[in-house]
């Protein structure tokens, strides 16, 4: 008979009580990792709340479902843990996994359309988060760069420190495709470090600038969306409103001081303020440039915008002549451009759509900054033709995030004037700075040792003339020189059509080229041949000049207003010594006595900043009808 078994004892079973949302190590057993980390199998680290590292720079919603179904019973802020960041309405994916993502950290529960949390990563693959990214700045590696692209596309890859904490990472934002070839798209997550000084100085440069600035921060901030943002559209307006009213020190110090610098050319137009600007402009403007030299170490959206807006600087009352700060700002704008891949077209990449719009809103200022300071300088451009892919600029582009919600309308008011005519404005001018790049590509090419041939040069030219009067023909109403509206601020329009009169210009005298005397005794140069069609174009320019009033003369012209009037100005003393019928020398003489009298009408009418942006010109005009009687005298006797 067998013997009798003791029953079968089980086992004790250990359980861990683990919870989420807390800080998390690597290997933790008492802290629960999130489910996106648990699915890939990955360490999940919480610095002090959620998300965790890895979904905070994939922008994924980072919760922990498992328990949230085992724990019925959590309060609110416990089941909290499900986090994304706030968009403008309206402009959300349409997956709705993932809310774009705002630099601010505030941070909301992203929920499906039945009311449950959703899930980042759980359909299609969530997109890569680009900016934003705390700790992380995020480069782009060309085809290039220091790994080829196609390589980086077989498996993941990162670089570590001595310490074995990761440095860099790359992410992948586009497969490429076959036919036609397109190499897979990477970008470098470089882990942002700044030394102890840099540091520092921008520290000082920040509280520097909110010290002499407060407490007028929310009205410098309200008068620039009135009187700058209209004009030069390159920040995304509810994006810096919401950055700004829930914490304006996260904000780049470059961007914050041009903001509040720009906008204090406009102190007078504010009722709710007595007396003078209690800072001087220059003094924002020598604080910003120290921090942005130091922030694009690291570039981004934000410091980039600072750079674009730093350029229109009010310029000191002693230059005659433009500074070459002005181009070297335009050159690190495009370099900052090209170093976060602007240049490449974004609509097929994996990254949040507000963020597509604002790359490639962006890539279009930096475009025209290039173009402008090019046509001033008479340099080189810097953005050549063919290295770039971005897409075509559309109005619906720069309206994008432009509408203000009731709770920021103390910062810059909900107007009622239609918002179409500003980001018209702005197409139009990345329309024609794309004319003038190609204008000022065959000014330069007369420089070189083998220019182009003479049926390629005039197939350009007639090219070039074809855009520029298609340019004008399909301009809207609403952007014309003599339209009307009832909201001033919007009406703003003076600079777009004088940079149209230096583009015209500057194609004239491509067409007219050579200006030498054989030219101008030889009939059927192209000199003579075109002489009519400039008189009639200088003629334009003067009667729109004639137009300009005190309050055209009061807005935001830009920084090169000034070189386009010397431009203009310049061609009308070309007109006269150029000229070779007496009529023609009559003529162009005329123009340049309304012009001279127009300026001196300006001069008159204007305030201590305006007379700023008309003193070249005019110096240059009293300096020609000093020596007019000279000049006519030599004429006339060589006649």
């Amino acid at each position: 008979m067998e013997a009798e078994q003791p029953p079968r004892r089980s086992r004790r079973k250990f359980v861990t009580a683990s919870t989420f949302g807390g800080p998390r190590e690597w290997r933790s057993k008492k802290s629960r990792a999130c489910d996106v980390c648990r699915r890939r199998k990955t360490a999940c680290v919480i610095k002090t709340n959620p998300p965790c590292q890895y979904c905070r720079k994939m922008s994924l919603s980072c919760q922990s479902l498992t328990q949230l179904n085992n724990s019925p019973q959590s309060s609110p802020s416990q089941s909290s843990s499900v986090y994304s960041d706030v968009t403008p309405e309206g402009y959300r994916d349409a997956s709705n996994t993932l809310i774009s993502k705002w630099p601010s950290g505030t941070q909301v529960i992203s929920q499906s359309a039945g009311g449950k949390p959703s899930l980042g990563g759980s359909g299609m693959e969530s997109p890569c988060a680009l900016e934003d990214n705390v700790g992380r700045n995020a480069t782009y590696m060309s085809p290039a760069a220091e790994q080829d692209p196609e390589l980086l596309a077989s498996f993941r890859s990162s670089i570590l420190s001595e310490l074995d904490e990761e440095e860099a990472e790359i992410v992948q934002v586009h497969p490429g495709v076959l036919n036609p070839h397109c190499a897979p798209v990477h970008f470098n997550l470089v882990l942002e470090d700044f030394p102890a000084a840099d540091d520092a100085a921008r520290q000082f440069a920040s509280d520097t600038i909110e010290s002499k600035i407060a407490p007028y921060g929310p009205t410098l901030v309200r008068l620039f969306f009135q009187h700058v943002h209209p004009t030069w559209p390159v920040l995304m307006k509810g994006r810096f409103l919401r950055q700004y009213c829930r914490d304006k020190n996260q904000i780049p110090t470059s961007l914050r001081g041009a903001v509040y610098a720009l906008a204090s050319t406009f102190w007078k137009h504010e009722p709710s303020v007595n007396g003078p600007c209690p800072f001087q402009q220059h003094e924002l403007e020598t604080l910003c440039l120290d921090s942005l030299r130091r922030e694009l170490i690291a570039p981004n959206l934000a410091n980039l915008q600072g750079c674009l807006l730093l350029q229109h600087i009010t310029p000191p009352s002693i230059d005659t002549i433009e500074s070459s700060a002005r181009l070297m700002l335009a050159t690190q704008a495009t370099t900052a451009a090209y170093r976060m891949g602007l240049h490449r077209d974004p609509d097929g990449w994996n990254i949040a759509s507000w963020e597509k719009i604002a790359r490639k809103k962006l890539w279009w200022a930096t475009y025209v900054a290039d173009a402008l300071a090019a046509q001033a300088f008479g340099t080189p451009y810097h953005i050549q033709a063919d290295v770039y892919s971005t897409s075509s600029i559309e109005i619906d582009d720069v309206l994008f995030d432009e509408d203000v919600p009731s709770h920021l309308q103390h910062l810059a008011s909900e107007d009622t004037t239609s918002k179409l005519e500003p980001a018209a404005r702005f197409v139009a001018t990345v329309n024609l700075a794309r004319i003038s790049r190609q204008i000022l590509h065959l000014s330069l090419k007369r420089d070189i040792p083998m220019p182009l041939a003479v049926e390629d040069m005039q197939r350009l030219l007639d090219g070039i003339k074809h855009e520029l009067e298609y340019w004008h023909k399909i301009l809207p109403g609403c952007l014309s020189s003599c339209a009307v509206s009832e909201d001033e601020i919007y009406r703003n329009n003076a600079p777009l059509h004088l940079a149209f009169h230096a583009t015209q210009t500057m194609f004239l005298r491509v067409l007219m080229a050579p200006a030498t005397t054989a030219a101008k005794a030889n009939p059927h140069s192209p000199l003579r041949r075109w002489f009519k069609k400039a008189l009639q174009s200088a003629e334009s320019f003067v009667r729109f000049i004639s137009k300009i009033g005190a309050e055209e003369l009061d807005r935001f012209w830009g920084c090169y207003a000034r070189s386009q009037l010397n431009i203009c100005g310049n061609f009308l003393i070309y007109l006269f010594l150029l000229a070779s019928e007496p009529e023609d020398v009559a003529a162009a003489y005329q123009l340049l006595e309304k012009f001279h009298v127009s300026l001196q009408k300006l001069n008159n009418m204007a305030d201590m900043t305006s007379r700023l942006l008309i003193r070249p010109v005019a110096l240059r005009i009293d300096s020609f009808f000093i020596h007019a009687p000279q000049i006519v005298r030599q004429h006339s006797i060589k006649s």
